[in-house]
């Protein structure tokens, strides 16, 4: 993440976002704080501000729709691998619309590294809606 002194630095995100490599940047980015299931594409962080500037990106340079939405309130606990994990800031999730997926799979999901991710991917585009 590019950050400085533990501040994003929105202003050389958007460079990237919207720079030749957007594609990858986007693709980047998911395959390190994203998941694909079945439905959708999402992608999940606490910095809302930082999944709006990616919203609006997927929305303008590449003609995708998604929302945003709280998947875990701040205060919520849960164990993972056994340790009981505490939420100090609400987890947020960027969600593609179903509409939308292909449209994705073509322009960022093709760029995956991760093998499970990219195997949905190539699902959707096999067989749309």
């Amino acid at each position: 993440m590019i950050m400085f002194a533990h501040e994003v630095r929105y202003d050389q995100i958007d460079g990237f976002l919207n720079g030749r490599f957007s594609a990858d940047f986007v693709a980047g980015f998911w395959d390190a704080d994203g998941d694909v299931n079945r439905e959708h594409p999402r992608l999940h962080n606490t910095d809302l501000r930082l999944l709006q500037v990616f919203q609006l990106a997927l929305k303008n340079r590449f003609c995708v729709e998604s929302r945003i939405r709280v998947t875990t309130p701040a205060g919520s606990r849960r164990v993972i691998r056994g340790v009981e994990i505490v939420s100090r800031r609400p987890i947020y999730c960027l969600q593609v619309s179903r509409g939308s997926r292909v449209q994705w799979a073509q322009m960022i999901g093709v760029k995956l590294r991760n093998p499970r991710k990219f195997e949905a991917v190539d699902n959707w585009q096999q067989n749309p809606l």
